[in-house]
């Protein structure tokens, strides 16, 4: 009889966790108008965040916007540097974007650099929108279809939080928003969910954003 309720269990949570698999959640922010103004993130919350584990890598948080710095090591004899085009003036190799060069050290004729790459992450000047919370931020990334994904955003202290949603796993909670709808399109079903600031703050505390990035600050910068 056991080994039955535990077989059916899981049969149960196969077919809820399947139906959902092949479909996609976005969020509108129609009700959030009235909500508190984002007024741009915490002096003392800015700055540059490491990815833990990950060299060369970090989250730019300024007063209204995140972006992402990737860095890319440049080990190359100098002769092949000067083969490829590139110059070298006021402790500066030209050649390599951006134009305005980047610093290098020169060890036994190699040459030594570090290149840095950004890439815009969330901007609210932009379509982006920003909901503050009470001890965090949600981000509302706009998507091409004009609705948005939302990630859960927190600052304590030296770490940076980026808690993503899988609707997937979580599909159980998102449905219980009241204001929600759905089309189907060549077997893909598309959620639309409306939440009001009480339904996002269910969310966050029912922990549906748990896939967690870490962030540290950087203060050597």
């Amino acid at each position: 009889m056991k080994y039955y309720i535990l077989t059916s269990t899981i049969f149960f949570f196969l077919v809820a966790f399947g139906q959902y698999e092949n479909s996609s959640f976005y969020f509108a922010n129609y009700k959030l108008d009235s909500a508190d103004k984002f007024e741009g993130f915490k002096e003392a919350d800015l700055g540059y965040y490491d990815l833990e584990e990950t060299k060369y890598k970090q989250m730019i948080v300024t007063k209204d916007s995140i972006s992402v710095r990737f860095g890319s090591e440049i080990i190359i004899a100098k002769k092949d540097a000067i083969a490829k085009g590139y110059t070298f003036k006021d402790d500066k190799m030209y050649g390599v974007a951006p134009l305005n060069g980047i610093y290098y050290k020169e060890f036994n004729d190699t040459i030594l650099a570090l290149y840095y790459q950004y890439d815009s992450y969330f901007s609210n000047s932009g379509d982006d929108f920003v909901q503050p919370m009470d001890k965090g931020y949600l981000l509302f990334i706009q998507e091409r279809n004009g609705f948005y994904s939302i990630e859960y955003l927190e600052i304590k202290g030296r770490k940076m939080s980026i808690h993503s949603l899988d609707h997937v796993e979580v599909m159980d909670k998102l449905l219980e928003i009241d204001d929600i709808t759905s089309s189907e399109k060549d077997g893909v079903i598309t959620y639309f969910a409306n939440p009001d600031l009480g339904e996002l703050k269910t969310l966050i505390k029912t922990k549906c954003f748990d896939d967690t990035r870490e962030y540290v600050l950087n203060t050597d910068l």
